[in-house]
């Protein structure tokens, strides 16, 4: 039987990240799974001839691993390795009930591994198409010593014949994807912290930026969100660094709260579920590998585009 295109999905789950990897095998990665009540679990109950490779936790905040209940008892059993970090006291009760559950279901036959995400390692790769999905970081000790939750969040790459395609930041600084990813120049680049990177008022952060020189930036936003995703500054520099931005949902930071609506229809367009709130502004992207690059197969991109056009102040847009 012939394999099947890689193909990868950023998901709308409104405030949170939640990413698809779909492999030539026809098995899937999850990069984190979302918050609480999102539609990824249900997804997985209706395509139940799917096995889950595994399941890569990259941040312990809920808005990462909220779901990881629904999607454990969603799979059924479907569930290769569940990688996931320490960072958290043992003392923080959401942390021990994170821990308790992936012990449960290693000891119920729901998953079969649980390992530490920690760098160097390859998740996934491929022969036949020259991919392979690793760990940049954190090495285990940068985990165990990180002072802070967000200073140890996961950071991955997607490559094909060695040339990064795609990262995955979760809520680290911009300084750390620098780090670990200069010269990289990816695709897309999601995050970090859902265009809101503890470090984007730094006067360095632009250099920063602009040695990683990411093609497109996906942010994770929910429309309702409380917390101002995603930052001027960081669209500024995204921007400025020869960058696009594209938002998952439409936030009041762009138009009047009182005229949110959907800017484009694109779940529906690609077959997968809403989340159970907030306006689409790109929603959903879906990726697949041909000839060496991920490309978007349809015509939402240029339909975006345009339509961003009709808000009252697009972020991602205007000048500043």
């Amino acid at each position: 039987m012939a394999q099947q295109p890689l193909v990868v999905e950023f998901w709308d789950v409104g405030q949170g990240d939640c990413s698809v990897i779909h492999l030539p095998s026809g098995e899937i990665i999850l990069i984190d799974v979302g918050p609480r009540g999102n539609p990824i679990s249900g997804w997985l109950i209706s395509h139940g001839n799917i096995r889950v490779h595994s399941i890569v936790l990259t941040h312990n905040d809920a808005d990462h691993i909220g779901a990881l209940n629904a999607v454990v008892d969603g799979a059924r059993s479907r569930i290769g390795t569940v990688y996931f970090l320490e960072d958290r006291s043992r003392k923080d009760d959401v942390f021990v009930r994170l821990v308790r559950r992936l012990d449960t279901a290693k000891k119920c036959g729901e998953v079969t591994n649980i390992r530490r995400l920690e760098a160097p390692r390859v998740l996934w790769s491929d022969s036949n198409s020259g991919s392979s999905l690793e760990v940049k970081f954190p090495p285990v000790l940068s985990n165990i010593m990180a002072p802070s939750a967000n200073e140890t969040a996961g950071v991955l790459s997607l490559s094909i014949h060695s040339a990064v395609k795609i990262l995955w930041a979760s809520d680290t600084t911009i300084e750390n994807v620098a780090a670990q990813c200069q010269g990289s120049r990816p695709e897309y680049l999601v995050g970090p912290h859902h265009g809101a990177p503890a470090d984007r008022g730094d006067k360095r952060a632009l250099a920063w930026l602009k040695s990683v020189s990411p093609r497109k930036v996906v942010v994770s936003v929910g429309s309702g969100n409380d917390y101002k995703h995603p930052q001027v500054n960081y669209i500024r520099d995204v921007r400025t660094s020869g960058g696009a931005v594209v938002c998952t949902q439409l936030t009041p930071r762009c138009e009047n709260k009182r005229k949110l609506r959907d800017v484009i229809k694109s779940h529906a367009r690609l077959g997968l579920p809403q989340p159970n709130s907030g306006f689409t502004c790109r929603g959903p992207i879906r990726l697949t590998l041909e000839g060496g690059d991920f490309v978007s197969n349809d015509t939402l991109d240029v339909e975006h585009a345009v339509s961003i056009l009709k808000l009252k102040s697009p972020r991602c847009v205007e000048p500043f």
